[in-house]
């Protein structure tokens, strides 16, 4: 089963994506996993930061009470922001690269 909030899916995605078209790319076992690895994570990283940016948050004030909400939108994978799976994927990458995996 996979959880996910928002657009937390795209980890995923961009990581089978990235993977599958450097590693048809030709690239030597090493060099194929430490690229796919490094265009994952920075693919991953820039779309987590760029759709959990706080900057987005939107303040609403209630017309009858007053009071004041702030409506946030958060993208995660099993609760973990998007951007923070960069690391696993770039780790992920290394390993392939040196055949641990």
């Amino acid at each position: 089963m996979v959880i996910w909030r928002g657009w937390g899916v795209l980890v995923l995605i961009e990581f089978a994506i990235v993977f599958a078209v450097i590693r048809e790319l030709g690239f030597e076992e090493p060099v194929s996993g430490l690229a796919s690895g490094a265009v994952a994570a920075l693919a991953i990283w820039f779309t987590g930061r760029w759709f959990n940016n706080p900057a987005k948050d939107r303040v609403v004030v209630d017309a009858q009470t007053g009071a004041a909400m702030r409506l946030v939108s958060r993208h995660s994978l099993f609760w973990i922001p998007m951007q923070w799976w960069a690391l696993p994927v770039a780790l992920f990458g290394i390993f392939v690269a040196f055949g641990k995996l």
